[in-house]
């Protein structure tokens, strides 16, 4: 029999709990997926990384400026505007490590800046500044400085390294116009921001100025404003349109300003004198030259192909009165101007000499055949010498007896002694002749030292004795007593006061004559030299009767009608001498 206590034991052996059995091991046959709990922090992970790009996608380049002063910058807090947009911010200021005399400025921009950053971008400092244009950047009293960009899209390589600008610019990047250049022998009035004027109108801007290279000029630049720029080609002249345009010339007293802010801050002036061609439009950075006065930029010959012709004059007389820059003219036009006055000394005659530079302009002389500005100059060239040789000259004109002004002027003069343009170095040699009124003052000394050198003392005490010896045959018998008194010889006649009478007065006809032949062009009154002749025959008519025999000569007989024309000469001889004391120069210039 079996004990219960037994049979429990039997139960808890055979129980599969008591008895396990032998682990089965089986191979894998593909991966588990993993456990949705691990996508959380993947996730997280992800977006994180995607925050800080997108952070930095934000910000945009990191970009360089180099300025000369940290003036008004602040790292952390000093924006960068374009158009008064903020598209960036500075982050560091440092100095230059290279230069050490400068600062470096480290800014961080905005991803919109990009396209932006160009050749054609520049970054200066706002800051209240007075000039021309008046006091700008007031506002940053309140808000602070600022960096302030400017540019445009599509304007070059990309950029991360900029030189900063010291001074705002005056045009904006990108304005439609025309940018020139300008060339002067000094600066004057006419300053960076200066205006640029056209018949008073401002149509510009000066952007700067400096020296040239080798310092022999200012050289400026400008900025001609759209529409304006379409009036800017090869016949266009400019010159210093500041202050007052003070001139006195063969024109006359000229006063002008171009306008009140021309007057007070100066400036530049063009126009475009008329011309028988029309000028060819330039391009950017095309140079011109800045002329002092209007009048001085009018007379310069047409730029572009043609060349000025130089030629050397040489004038005999006094050049006062002559300046440079006066016209030359033919036929009261103007064809060019003077360039240049000069003296020089000549070892070869000892002697000074002034020669005068001209400039003529070939496109103001209608040649031809003449279709371009080349044909012009060729032109002249080889018609000035054909005029020439038909008595074509250069002499000097008075402008204005005001003044005194003189000119140049090239005429056709007849009987012109034969002259030719002698080609010399650096400039061909024109022929000149005297002017007109240089002739006649010539002649006028000549007439004066003449009459210098003439004996007048002598000629007034011949003159003297010759008024006695009227008197005393004036108050002697008549003629007529004389012929009818037979016991009168000629031997008594000879020894009468008449011959005395006729050697005085063949004396005093000799000065007179001396006098006379002197006078211009041996010219004198048509009167006096006829009474002279009746007076001269007169007495050779008795001096033959008194050298010859009475009762032969047939003067014997009309020796009475003789001596009454002889008194009436001698009467009209005592006018003359008492009108020649009265008037010396009545010999000259007439009663």
């Amino acid at each position: 029999m079996n004990h219960p206590a037994d049979n429990l034991a039997d139960n808890q052996a055979n129980h599969p709990a008591n008895n396990p059995a032998e682990p089965i091991i089986a191979s894998r046959t593909g991966i588990e997926r993993p456990s949705p709990i691990w996508l959380a922090p993947l996730i997280a992970a992800a977006i994180g990384l995607w925050l800080i790009w997108q952070h930095y996608a934000d910000q945009g380049p990191l970009i360089t400026i180099a300025f000369q002063s940290a003036e008004g910058l602040e790292a952390g807090r000093t924006p960068i505007k374009y158009l008064d947009v903020e598209m960036g911010r500075v982050e560091k200021v440092e100095i230059d490590r290279v230069s050490g005399r400068r600062v470096v400025v480290t800014a961080r921009m905005v991803r919109e800046a990009v396209d932006y950053l160009n050749g054609r971008a520049g970054f200066w400092v706002v800051r209240p500044r007075v000039g021309l244009g008046g006091i700008t950047g007031l506002q940053t009293l309140l808000s602070g400085s600022h960096i302030e960009m400017s540019g445009v899209l599509e304007g070059g390589k990309a950029k991360r390294t900029f030189e900063g600008l010291e001074q705002p610019p005056l045009t904006p990047v990108g304005a439609p116009g025309l940018r020139i250049g300008l060339r002067a022998a000094e600066a004057g009035a006419v300053e960076p921001g200066s205006p640029v004027f056209h018949r008073g109108m401002k149509v510009g801007t000066v952007e700067g100025r400096r020296l040239s290279e080798g310092g022999e000029y200012v050289e400026f630049g400008a900025f001609v404003h759209a529409p304006y720029h379409r009036l800017i080609d090869t016949n266009t002249r400019f010159w210093n349109a500041g202050g007052i345009d003070f001139t006195v010339g063969t024109e006359g007293l000229a006063l002008r300003s171009e306008s009140l802010e021309a007057l007070i801050f100066g400036g530049i002036a063009f126009t475009n004198p008329p011309r028988l061609q029309a000028g060819v439009p330039v391009e950017s950075g095309a140079l011109f030259t800045l002329y002092d006065t209007r009048a001085e930029a009018e007379m310069q010959p047409t730029e572009g192909a043609v060349e000025r012709l130089g030629y050397v004059l040489h004038f005999k007389e006094s050049l006062r009165g002559l300046k440079v820059g006066a016209p030359v003219e033919h036929r009261g036009v103007r064809i060019g101007y003077v360039a240049d006055i000069d003296i020089r000394y000549d070892p070869i005659t000892g002697l000074f000499e002034t020669p005068v530079l001209i400039f003529l302009d070939p496109q103001r002389i209608k040649w031809p055949d003449c279709t371009n500005p080349e044909d012009s100059l060729l032109a002249a060239e080889e018609g000035l010498p054909t005029a020439v040789a038909h008595g074509l000259r250069a002499r000097l004109q008075t402008g204005s007896l005001l003044t005194g002004a003189l000119f140049v002027e090239l005429a056709k003069v007849p009987d012109a002694e034969p002259g030719v343009i002698v080609d010399r170095t650096p400039y061909p040699e024109f022929p000149t002749v005297s002017s007109p009124f240089g002739e006649i003052s010539g002649k006028a000394m000549t007439l004066l030292d003449t009459l210098a050198a003439l004996p007048l003392e002598e000629l007034l005490s011949s003159a003297s004795r010759l008024l006695k010896d009227m008197d005393t045959l004036v108050r002697a018998p008549a003629a007529s007593e004389v012929a009818g008194d037979a016991d009168v010889t000629m031997a008594q006649l000879r020894n009468a006061p008449l011959r005395r009478f006729i050697e005085s007065m063949t004396a005093t006809l000799a000065g007179i004559d001396a006098m006379i032949g002197a006078a211009p062009d041996g010219q004198s009154s048509g009167g006096l030299a006829g009474s002279l002749g009746d007076l001269q025959a007169t007495l050779k008519s008795v001096r033959d009767l008194l050298q010859g025999d009475a009762t032969a000569s047939p003067l014997y007989y009309e020796l009475s009608t003789a001596l009454r024309e002889l008194t009436q000469a001698a009467r009209a001889l005592r006018a003359l001498t008492e009108a020649i004391e009265d008037k010396p120069n009545a010999l000259i210039f007439g009663r």
